[in-house]
């Protein structure tokens, strides 16, 4: 057992410890192999061995180029894919590379677009020479790049050694500034047969030179690990299949270009939406009177939208506009995508739109192959289009067995993908889910096009859709519990410690809860929509009990008029965490609670309903006359006022700063009880009792005091 640790340990030190080939020093272990061999490869290979310095530059937005990084054969992933910090210090990307001839050296492609760069310049020690990129391959994840002269006393590697012998990988990385060079035993792992595209592949370390125990070059992998039926790494550089620079760049710029044409900016209009005092303060809705998209036509002739709306902001829609470019062009929808956000979009006749695309592809025929990315942006009537390559390198059964990707280049998020011939492979669209987090979020266009064929999956519009100013409503007020509060109801093993769980503190009569025959203890656990994806645990992060705020009844009078319209509603509203997502859910939408009822976990079925009338869209009525407005006292006013349901009395909504009203003392959120001695209940009444008097006398409560006030109506046409 000893000795077996002893090795063991002695192995991990000999893969943990790199090769260095900087100036004055060779450091070299290998797993398999001995120091002795180590050094001797490293003499001979370093004459072969350059560096290639890329000056970067920003673009015309202050954004770094995108890259793919370099894939390091120790951890499997790719390295240094973000460019921001090199930029900010002002320093080059610096790549390694192999000179293949005097004028010629193989490096691996990170996917840098040329206008992400000035210059490439090839180094080896003190000596320098500029150099331009000649050709791309595509397979093997390398390009070549020609140098202007040699570079004095470098020696090109020369591929001859033979494959009978031990083979080993050497990879060559720059790391927190030095060169890191990693060497161990080549081998392929096991094939992979991938059935639905008919494509067989093996893994090896990627970005290495292979060279054989007499430190022979053999052959070559550069930023691939995958070694597909079409390749071969016996195969010399020079019968790789290539693109020259110049067609690999115009088919992007072609595709470039096309975008610019078959993408189209849409507008959604929408009305206003009503907000209390208190969200207009505390910012937690933003009142924004239009939505942008960006629109296209699929090849299967459907101009489609990928928006992803909550059923109110659905509420609101008042017109769609397309912004052609020979004017803007009206829009029905006709159907929304059931499980995903996606709107399908009929134009105005007169509307020809371009396609997008000749056709789609499936993603399993370019599972590992390099593609074309396109990242969209929408400003009002603009849309920029940034287009790049990149590489499909995952395929996904995701949400509702439905087949996703991922591109290496995450850190440009492409919108888009397109086949190398320009056919669509798949599109960022959203889940209709409320807890969705996984990364696999371009769906395949193939699947997209099935779905859009399919009357079971397209909705129409109104059916994802709240009534205007709909609000879910389960009808209870609920505080977060606490690790005290958990102990104390013997829930800490169900709630984690407190940490997710909404106590009720109150049931409001008559609400879907109180139907439920929830109680005050009990305790929201989670809400399971029937087709919103997993579980949403109620959380205090997620969805934080709503702060009272401490209204300053006994200031009130002495607040100057002008500052009346900027006081918050003193009731917190309806507008809670917890009936947020129920809304979003969709007024009508079939739900099942978790809750904690006496200790114990039961499920509640329900359908999410829409609350009562509520303060923003109660009935109100403004009387120029008296310089106020009155609205109806609804349900939550009612409870935080503690008035008896039968309790008459209509309340105070504003007051026009040197109106009669205010000068008589009248301010915000008051009750008026009674007019000229005569209950009210609601404004249809005020507004009745006041009609064609030139003095009223208003009972008014503030809190628990009363008193009566008289407001003497000047003479004139104003009610």
């Amino acid at each position: 057992m000893k000795n077996r640790t002893k090795w063991l340990l002695a192995l991990i030190a000999a893969i943990m410890t790199p090769w260095s080939f900087a100036a004055g020093e060779e450091r070299a272990a290998m797993p398999g192999g001995d120091l002795a061999l180590g050094r001797k490869l490293a003499r001979v290979l370093a004459p072969g061995l350059v560096e290639i310095h890329y000056s970067l530059r920003y673009d015309e937005t202050g954004g770094a180029p995108g890259s793919i990084g370099i894939y390091c054969p120790n951890c499997h992933v790719f390295h240094g894919a973000d460019l921001k910090e090199l930029m900010a210090d002002r320093r080059d990307l610096v790549l390694n590379g192999f000179l293949v001839a005097p004028d010629t050296v193989l490096a691996p492609d990170v996917m840098i677009a040329p206008e992400g760069y000035d210059a490439i310049v090839v180094k080896q020690g003190p000596n320098a020479v500029a150099a331009r990129l000649e050709a791309y391959y595509p397979e093997y994840g390398g390009l070549r790049i020609r140098l202007e002269k040699p570079l004095p006393h470098a020696e090109p590697l020369v591929f001859n050694g033979s494959w009978e012998k031990p083979v080993y990988g050497l990879s060559r990385i720059m790391e927190m500034g030095q060169w890191t060079v990693t060497a161990a035993p080549f081998g392929e792992m096991p094939h992979s047969c991938f059935e639905a595209g008919g494509r067989i592949s093996n893994l090896a370390p990627g970005n290495s030179l292979l060279v054989n125990a007499d430190g022979k070059p053999v052959g070559l992998l550069l930023n691939n690990n995958e070694i597909t039926e079409k390749m071969s790494l016996r195969q010399s550089w020079r019968e790789w299949p290539e693109v020259s620079a110049e067609a690999w760049d115009a088919q992007l710029r072609k595709l470039d270009a096309h975008l610019r044409k078959a993408l189209y900016p849409v507008t959604l209009y929408l009305r206003d939406l009503r907000l209390s005092r208190r969200e207009k303060l505390q910012r937690r809705e933003t009142d924004a009177g239009e939505i942008n998209g960006v629109g296209f036509l699929l090849p299967d002739g459907k101009f489609f939208l990928p928006l992803l709306l909550t059923p109110s902001q659905s509420s609101r829609i008042e017109r769609v506009v397309i912004r052609a470019p020979g004017g803007d062009q009206q829009a029905e929808i006709v159907g929304v995508l059931k499980h995903f956000g996606g709107i399908v979009l009929k134009p105005a006749a007169s509307f020809r739109p371009q396609p997008l695309a000749d056709g789609t592809a499936r993603l399993s025929d370019h599972l590992g192959d390099p593609v074309w990315g396109a990242k969209l942006r929408v400003y009002g009537r603009t849309v920029t289009v940034k287009t790049f390559s990149d590489v499909l390198f995952g395929v996904s059964r995701g949400f509702l067995n439905r087949r996703f990707c991922l591109s290496i280049r995450d850190n440009e998020r492409a919108n888009l993908l397109f086949s190398p011939d320009g056919r669509l492979l798949a599109i960022e669209v959203g889940v209709r889910a409320f807890n969705y987090e996984r990364r696999f979020s371009l769906l395949s266009a193939a699947d997209l096009t099935q779905m859009l064929g399919d009357p079971a999956e397209i909705l129409p519009f109104e059916a994802m859709t709240n009534r205007p100013d709909d609000v879910g409503f389960l009808g209870v007020e609920y505080q977060n519990l606490t690790p005290e509060l958990a102990q104390a109801e013997h829930i800490a093993d169900l709630t984690e410690d407190g940490r997710i769980g909404l106590l009720i503190s109150f049931v409001y009569p008559d609400s879907p809860a109180a139907g439920l025959g929830l109680k005050a203890g009990d305790v929201l656990l989670k809400v399971l929509p029937s087709d919103g994806g997993a579980p949403i645990t109620l959380s205090k992060r997620d969805f934080p009990a709503p702060e009272a705020v401490n209204f300053p009844w006994e200031r009130l009078g002495d607040i100057p008029e002008r500052f009346f319209d900027e006081i918050p509603e003193p009731w917190v509203g309806i507008k809670d965490p917890l009936n947020r997502l129920l809304t979003n859910i969709g007024i009508g939408k079939p739900v099942e609670l978790l809750v904690l009822r006496g200790g114990k976990p039961e499920k509640l079925a329900m359908k999410v309903a829409a609350a009562p009338d509520y303060f923003e869209v109660a009935a109100e009525y403004q009387s120029r006359a008296l310089g106020i407005t009155v609205s109806d006292i609804t349900f939550e006013v009612r409870r935080y006022f503690r008035m008896a349901p039968d309790a008459p009395g209509v309340v105070i909504s504003g007051v026009v700063a040197g109106s009669p009203g205010a000068t008589a003392g009248l301010r915000p959120f008051e009750i008026v009880t009674a007019v000229n001695d005569q209950p009210v209940r609601q404004v249809a009444d005020f507004e009745k009792m006041i009609s064609g008097r030139s003095e009223v006398r208003l009972t008014v409560r503030r809190l628990a005091a009363g008193r009566v006030v008289t407001v003497k109506i000047p003479a004139g046409p104003r009610r």
